[in-house]
């Protein structure tokens, strides 16, 4: 789904992979939101990006890329459907 030049599913899972690496496969609501606004400077060069755009693509990456932690809620932890090692295409311990 595009939206306004924006391809919601591919930065729902860059997102994800970003965030994944970073938080060592748990993160939190906020971790995805931080990440899809620095994506949205990134990919728009600058530009404003739409209203809520930022919210729909943390939206997409929680419900298509993420596995809830606590009950949902917006300070739960999340994990990655994904392990962080085969998202970031390092191998993990466990492959080694």
């Amino acid at each position: 789904m595009a939206l306004f030049g924006v391809d919601v599913a591919a930065a729902a899972l860059e997102i994800t992979a970003i965030v994944a690496v970073h938080h060592g496969g748990r993160f939190r609501h906020r971790h995805l939101l931080a990440e899809a606004r620095r994506y949205l400077t990134r990919t728009l060069h600058g530009h404003p990006a739409p209203p809520h755009a930022d919210t729909t693509i943390t939206a997409a990456a929680i419900r298509d890329h993420c596995i809830p932690g606590d009950p949902p809620n917006p300070t739960s932890q999340c994990r990655s459907r994904t392990a962080p090692s085969s998202l970031s295409g390092h191998p993990s311990r466990a492959e080694v």
